[in-house]
């Protein structure tokens, strides 16, 4: 999104299954981030202010994370982030595994079945398409966990 903006192209909303609309604007070097609380998107105006007051502009909530945005310029460091330490990023990555955990754990369960299926069936080529949307999933779910588990680490928990 970053890029974009700084092509010209603003984040207006999102839709759908992570479909981006963007507007046309000044291009101008824009940092966008994502916060998942879906208790602080319920509680509305004071969370966003919470945000407001350290100079991000709230876009919009779906699908309980918070898009935020903020200009280049107005970072106080290059690296800038919502969260101000490591223990509010490790809370929030708690709140996404605990909230999306479970759902991507069905997921999980019904991707092996499937390939438990196909193959009982003999059809091989479902079973390798399985294989690989499997496999697939088991990088991307390790990938989080160790970063997670990283964090937790690092910040003494």
């Amino acid at each position: 999104m970053r890029e974009m903006h700084k092509a010209g192209w603003k984040l207006r909303r999102v839709s759908g299954v992570c479909v981006y609309h963007f507007a046309r604007c000044a291009p101008e070097d824009v940092v966008y981030q994502l916060d998942y609380n879906p208790e602080g998107l319920r509680e509305g105006e004071g969370y966003r202010q919470v945000f407001r007051d350290c100079g991000w502009e709230f876009v919009q909530g779906y699908m309980d994370y918070a898009y935020f945005r903020k200009p280049a310029s107005a970072m106080r460091s290059g690296d800038e982030a919502i969260f101000s330490d490591e223990n509010s990023r490790l809370e929030m990555l708690g709140r996404v595994l605990r909230r999306r955990g479970l759902p991507l754990a069905l997921a999980l369960c019904a991707l092996l079945l499937g390939y438990a299926g196909a193959l009982v069936v003999g059809a091989y080529g479902a079973a390798a398409a399985i294989l690989v949307l499997l496999l697939l999933y088991v990088y991307v779910l390790a990938t989080f966990l160790r970063g997670y588990w990283r964090l937790r680490v690092r910040a003494g928990r």
